[in-house]
């Protein structure tokens, strides 16, 4: 399964987009997602270069491709404060991994069936207002991937 309770991080404290995405790749990395946790980053970093994954309404969506990923994950993460990404403000964030050989169809189908989600306001609300792991996985489930 892409979406796993262990792969839910609330209240993540952070300060800008570099430490997100550290914390979040090393839930990944830690869970057995991630073989190689800097050839990932480095995937994540440079498309973060390419295009801002901050998507508005508080989300961002930084995704890499890698050799360094063994299975395609998404860990989702919400901050305790908003921070700023690349001039938006962001609080939640659905960080996407996709092995390198899987890269075009999965990684295509996982963006497209999240961001569906998120043009929802409800959906957006009830991730900001879940009080626990088992709450915001019960809405996460929603997302078919």
């Amino acid at each position: 399964m892409i979406i796993e309770k262990k792969l839910i991080c609330l209240d993540i404290v952070g300060d800008n987009k570099q430490n997100i995405i550290n914390n979040l790749s090393e839930v990944a990395f830690q869970n057995g997602k991630i073989n190689d946790l800097e050839a990932y980053r480095n995937a994540v970093y440079k498309r973060e270069e390419e295009f801002s994954t901050a998507l508005g309404y508080l989300v961002a969506m930084p995704h890499g491709r890698s050799n360094g990923v063994n299975e395609p994950f998404v860990v989702f993460g919400r901050c305790k404060d908003e921070i700023v990404w690349d001039e938006n403000e962001i609080k939640l964030i659905f960080m996407i991994g996709i092995p390198f050989q899987n890269r075009n169809k999965t990684h295509m189908k996982i963006l497209a069936n999240i961001s569906r989600k998120l043009i929802d306001d409800s959906f957006r609300e009830s991730l900001l207002s879940a009080q626990n792991q088992d709450e915001i996985f019960n809405i996460l489930s929603q997302i078919t991937i």
